[in-house]
Order: structure tokens, then C-alpha cells, then sequence
């Protein structure tokens, strides 16, 4: 793995073994290197790949802007979310993360790839994170905009297909009790395996 990776799943480790003063310690670290890594990555940034390629670029950034908000979207209202929470949560969900720049990074060095994979992953970071902050208020701000998306049909259909999944949700005092005692049967789990 490369040494970014490494170091990844190397503090992914530490965060889960490590107790209280070893987050203590750390935490002053994080926003410097933070702050460090975004600074490489801008400098690693290519805009003259991006105006060269501009079509590609274009088609890119509004094709997986979208293709993300509407699998987001069909995700969520799959799960019984209500249409305005499946928007604001697809909205809430668009940006490509950070981690895309070490994979592309990785990917090209290692030759998998013959395309400018890092130009492409810091665009659409950039472009799906604008996105989302740029719709993620007006769907807060205006719920009945954002109900209107959807045809008159499709959204009674939604609505009762939303009703029908929390009628199938376990009752509250239930899922309080299964959350009492799963670490109880987790470890008996593992203790007879």
C-alpha cells in the first residue's frame, strides 16, 4: 500500500484501540494535518488538464453530480425515508470524499490506469462538495420546492410506501432492548465460534 493508505489504516487502528489521552495527545495534531494535507492536494491540483479537457470535465462533474443525488436519493427512499429527507440527505451525502485522491494517486502510480485519474478525483470532489452546499440550503429552506420534485403519482406512491415500512419497524421499547443486549450476545457469539 502506499504510504497515505498506511497511514490511513494505520490511525483507523489507533482510533479504536487507543483511549482517552491518546486522543488527548493526537488532537492537536489533526487540524495541522489537516490543514497539510489540503494544502498538498492544492498544489497537486492540475486546472490545465481540466481546461484542456474541459468537455470531459463538464460531462463528468454534472454526470456524477447527478447520478449521485438520484442513487442517494433512491437509496434513502428505499429505506422508508420521506421524500424530504431522501433530498436533503442525498443532498447531504453528494460530496466525492478526500480518501478518491489517494486511491487515484495510488491507482496511478501503481499503472492501473492509463487516464488522469487525480485530476478527475479533485474535480468531482470539488464540484459534488460546491453542489451540495450550494443546493443543501435552499432544500432546507424551502420544503415545498423540494416536495414538488416529484409527479403527483409517484409521490403518493412514496408516501405510502414510507408508511409501510414504519409499520414494519420494531416498536421503541424493542429496539431499546435489542440495543441493551446485542453487545451481550455479540460476545457470546464470539466466545463460541
Amino acid at each position: 500500500f502506499s504510504a497515505a493508505l498506511g497511514a490511513f489504516l494505520a490511525g483507523a487502528l489507533v482510533s479504536e484501540s487507543g483511549g482517552r489521552r491518546l486522543h488527548e495527545t493526537a488532537e492537536p495534531f489533526k487540524d495541522v494535518f489537516g490543514a497539510v494535507f489540503f494544502v498538498a492536494v492544492g498544489m497537486m491540483i492540475d486546472p490545465a488538464w481540466v481546461v484542456a479537457n474541459w468537455e470531459t470535465a463538464f460531462v463528468l462533474a454534472l454526470g456524477v453530480t447527478f447520478l449521485r443525488a438520484v442513487v442517494n436519493a433512491a437509496g434513502l427512499l428505499a429505506a422508508g425515508a420521506s421524500r424530504l429527507h431522501a433530498v436533503q440527505g442525498s443532498l447531504a451525502k453528494l460530496p466525492v470524499g478526500e480518501f478518491s485522491f489517494i486511491l487515484a494517486q495510488l491507482a496511478q502510480r501503481e499503472g492501473l490506469s492509463q487516464a488522469p485519474l487525480y485530476p478527475i478525483a479533485v474535480l468531482l470532489c470539488l464540484v459534488t462538495t460546491t453542489a451540495s452546499s450550494a443546493l443543501l440550503g435552499p432544500a432546507f429552506d424551502r420544503p415545498g420546492a423540494v416536495e414538488a420534485l416529484f409527479p403527483r403519482r409517484l409521490a403518493r406512491f412514496l408516501d405510502e410506501y414510507a408508511a409501510a415500512v414504519g409499520r414494519l419497524s420494531m416498536p421503541r421499547r424493542v429496539r431499546i432492548v435489542l440495543d441493551l443486549i446485542r453487545p451481550s450476545l455479540v460476545q457470546i457469539f464470539i466466545n463460541v465460534m
